[in-house]
């Protein structure tokens, strides 16, 4: 199985985007008073695509940025919107209570506009944070609130993130039927809008299922399909969430330089975009040590 993620020193869509994007947003710099709405826009759009990219400290400067300019313009909306941008990237950062103030925020201010949409990605913000902060109950009801608002508005992506994110708490309850099923038809929805991010994602989450169930071929196989998508998206998080996966796989079979090998190659991952303290990365580091024990 080819797990190599060498990277392509050609650059990708997505940083070629990039650079325009900051091109276009140094021309707006210009006159800095004027075009207000377009600079919060290019600014906004910067910290989306900085996030993606895991270029998290311009994610934070971007996003706040837009913050100020939509305060400026007095757009209620769009300042929902930065809110909610910088507590993803609190939370990609791993510091999930600033991450909650966020999207405490943009909740409050939501309640005068009555956005649905917006609340939908607020609600599942909020069930992504308390997972991680294993209050499973608090979780389930965020997402299944999102859920039935993506429902009725017909948004594919708002349902398909919530079936996976709701096929993640079963599969900690141990339902492990209802989270492949909901894994699955997540798995449909994202291929019906061709997103390689989404399909990564319940990818990696069927990986982790198979391995549950000690179904170890399966499990390298979503892996291998999960890391070539996050490559092709530049996704560097996503990336190293999957090769920390492959190299517990690897623990598992007592192959422990393969092991070490992803796990170091992971943890580099997470510290060259400023996430050393995600959650996951500070799991890593601990494998890391636990292995280079156990085999001297």
């Amino acid at each position: 199985m080819n797990t190599d993620s060498t990277p392509n020193t050609e650059k990708s869509w997505n940083d070629k985007k990039y650079d325009q994007l900051l091109n276009e947003w140094n021309e707006l710099q210009k006159t800095p008073n004027e075009n207000l709405r377009m600079q919060a826009n290019v600014a906004l759009t910067i910290g989306s695509l900085a996030h993606l990219m895991s270029k998290l400290e311009d994610a934070l400067k971007y996003s706040e940025l837009a913050l100020a300019l939509t305060k400026r313009l007095g757009k209620i909306p769009e300042q929902i919107g930065a809110l909610t941008a910088i507590g993803k990237i609190y939370a990609a950062k791993g510091d999930l209570n600033e991450a909650l103030e966020y999207f405490q925020k943009a909740s409050t201010i939501n309640e005068s506009i009555k956005d649905s949409q917006l609340q939908m990605l607020l609600d599942t913000n909020f069930g992504m944070i308390y997972n991680v902060k294993k209050d499973t109950e608090k979780a389930l009801i965020h997402f299944k609130k999102s859920l039935r608002i993506a429902e009725q508005t017909n948004s594919i992506s708002g349902q398909a993130g919530n079936l996976l994110n709701i096929g993640g708490l079963y599969v900690q309850q141990g339902k492990t039927d209802a989270a492949m099923e909901h894994y699955q038809k997540c798995l449909e929805k994202y291929k019906t809008i061709n997103s390689l991010m989404g399909q990564a994602h319940v990818l990696k989450d069927i990986g982790l299922l198979h391995v549950q169930q000690n179904r170890l071929e399966y499990a390298l196989k979503c892996y291998d399909t999960a890391l070539k998508f996050y490559t092709a998206e530049g996704y560097t998080i996503g990336q190293a969430s999957v090769l920390s996966y492959i190299g517990e796989l690897y623990e598992r079979n007592e192959d422990f330089d393969f092991a070490l090998n992803h796990l170091q190659h992971a943890r580099a991952l997470y510290i060259s975009v400023g996430a050393e303290n995600h959650p996951e990365a500070l799991a890593i580091k601990e494998n890391i040590l636990r292995i280079k024990a156990q085999s001297g």
